[in-house]
């Protein structure tokens, strides 16, 4: 009976121009600003994980090669070569993109006006992420370490963590940088405060945290979100009546990944960065630019037929497994 069903299916998405087939397989998806070409994610690739910046989009396939694509302005999508190095994450936000190996080192690439390409030397890092101007990532102990940064030296100081003691995450914002503390789960921030982005809500713990251009997020332990800083865009009203599993802070909107794999966002949506295409559903893997937002889709429904067809090769691998 379940071959029957199966078959059927096959059938009804190879025949019916209007079917609602289902993909096998997660794809890239992105919406919001495309002015320069950065929501176009190359179609000769299978990505495992993406990156979304300003003008940038740069993402790893299967083997852990980066490709990135866009507005190249300052070099942020030049990935070395020779040999072509393989990636375990990549992380692009402005001027200059990061790579971290397997084996815990990191090397940045694009723009270094503010030192933005000096990793610290011997650091062995679990993960890390890029800001505008500045990058953060954790060794294994949980140790954050900052670098570049704009006036890192001057009146921001976004790359001078205040503290030794472990972190489980750390964010690299616009002119800030925040972290959730090991020890109690409570979050700090350091560098500019002109709006409010480094002062924390006091009482509160995170299992995660967001930096944002001139505001922060953090994901408390009951899956609430909690936003502080510059409201221009309605960024710190976020839902209360909504627990997400992970969110993505983009320049001045957020959207935040529920259990059910749905999104949902808020903050500025002037280029639709804040309103997830219909036509897909049980995301993964979000992530959030400036103006732009992507993830990987489950599921997405069709409206031809041939675009039904490019399914069948999926479906029928489906099928020969269920004999």
């Amino acid at each position: 009976m379940q071959h029957l069903y199966c078959a059927i299916l096959l059938l009804l998405c190879s025949l019916l121009p209007y079917f609602l087939c289902m993909s096998l397989s997660a794809v890239p998806v992105c919406w919001g600003n495309n002015g320069n070409g950065q929501l176009d994610i190359p179609t000769n690739y299978t990505f495992t994980q993406l990156s979304t910046g300003v003008t940038t989009t740069c993402g790893l396939d299967t083997e852990g090669h980066a490709h990135c694509w866009g507005f190249n302005s300052w070099g942020e999508q030049d990935v070395p070569t020779n040999p072509s190095p393989v990636f375990s994450l990549i992380s692009v936000k402005w001027d200059h993109t990061c790579g971290l190996f397997a084996n815990g080192s990191v090397i940045c690439w694009g723009l270094d006006n503010h030192a933005q390409l000096s990793v610290p030397k011997n650091a062995s890092f679990e993960t890390m992420n890029t800001g505008w101007w500045n990058s953060c990532g954790l060794e294994l102990n949980g140790t954050a370490l900052c670098w570049g940064g704009l006036y890192t030296d001057q009146a921001f100081n976004q790359s001078r963590v205040p503290t030794d003691a472990p972190f489980l995450q750390v964010s690299a914002g616009y002119h800030h940088s925040c972290g959730v503390l090991s020890s109690d789960n409570t979050a700090l921030c350091w560098g500019d405060n002109s709006f409010g982005q480094s002062q924390v809500p006091t009482g509160k713990t995170f299992m995660a945290i967001g930096t944002g251009e001139e505001f922060s997020c953090g994901l408390q332990l009951d899956g609430i979100a909690l936003c502080w800083g510059d409201n221009t865009f309605g960024q710190l009203n976020a839902p209360e009546s909504i627990t997400f599993t992970t969110i993505a802070v983009g320049g001045f909107h957020i959207c935040g990944l529920k259990a059910d794999g749905s999104i949902f966002c808020w903050g500025q949506n002037t280029y639709g960065q804040a309103t997830p295409p219909a036509n897909y559903s049980l995301f993964s893997g979000l992530t959030a630019g400036d103006q732009g937002t992507c993830a990987f889709a489950g599921y997405s429904t069709t409206t031809s037929a041939s675009s039904a067809s490019q399914l069948l090769p999926g479906l029928v691998t489906w099928l020969r497994e269920l004999q």
